[in-house]
């Protein structure tokens, strides 16, 4: 879902233009339910990375 968030210098998350460049990613961390997602939670490859 994509939702407006107030201008916070603090605040980074992804904008709602770049949807179709995270959707088919790999969560890099665990993501909380109604959490912001920035450019550090989503990642292309395998976490924890095979040995």
């Amino acid at each position: 879902m994509t939702v407006r968030v107030g201008v916070d210098p603090a605040l980074k998350p992804l904008p709602a233009s770049e949807l179709n460049d995270v959707v088919g990613k790999r969560a890099a961390m665990d993501l909380t339910a109604g959490g912001l997602v920035t450019s550090e939670d989503v990642t292309s490859s395998v976490v924890p990375a095979r040995v």
